[in-house]
């Protein structure tokens, strides 16, 4: 089975300034003008030559503790919570509030905020949701070419096709309705 894919006008690089953008940060250490060439991670197994890792608070590890892990395997920069994280030596690394959200805009950036082109919309209520979201994806399909990806209780699809799932009994890691606990530690707004 195949799906569509829309093109994405996304970098193959990037500095680390310019993934942060208006993102409040505090540089730690290093430099901002460090190119990030193979995308944003929170996880320290996928981290390529280049990348962007963000040490995320996990309910099995604490990505602060896989700081110099990360720099080892060629992540040039991290972003943390954690003040008191171990830097490596080398290694940029800029202060966040919260790990998520700024995983979540830098990755953003990084492949050229394809959110920006998408029309999304939301079904809410009790009873009905995932059949209300097939019958409109349904709807949507038969009068645009454009793919339509659905996310509910039986995971990502595009176009009906399910999308490959990286763990085992996938649940959105992300609850809108409660704060993230990934950190607690306020960062004074600054962009530079």
């Amino acid at each position: 089975m195949s799906y569509h894919t829309v093109p994405i006008e996304r970098a193959t690089h990037m500095k680390l300034a310019d993934l942060l953008g208006d993102h409040p940060y505090r540089l730690l250490c290093g430099d901002l003008d460090v190119e990030v060439l193979a995308g944003v991670t929170t996880d320290s197994r996928r981290i390529q030559h280049g990348s962007l890792f963000v040490a995320v608070i996990g309910r099995r590890q604490n990505g602060h503790a896989l700081l110099g892990e990360a720099f080892a395997k060629g992540a040039v920069a991290a972003l943390v919570s954690d003040p008191d994280a171990v830097r490596p030596e080398g290694m940029t690394v800029a202060l966040v509030s919260d790990t998520l959200a700024a995983a979540s805009y830098a990755a953003a950036r990084y492949q050229g905020e394809p959110g920006g082109r998408m029309k999304v919309i939301s079904i809410t209520g009790t009873n009905g949701k995932t059949s209300i979201a097939a019958m409109l994806a349904s709807i949507i399909q038969s009068l645009s070419p454009t793919p339509v990806g659905v996310i509910g209780t039986g995971g990502p699809r595009i176009d009906g096709v399910p999308l490959p799932r990286f763990l085992d009994g996938w649940k959105p890691s992300v609850s809108l309705t409660e704060p993230s606990r990934s950190s607690t530690t306020p960062v004074p707004p600054t962009t530079g």
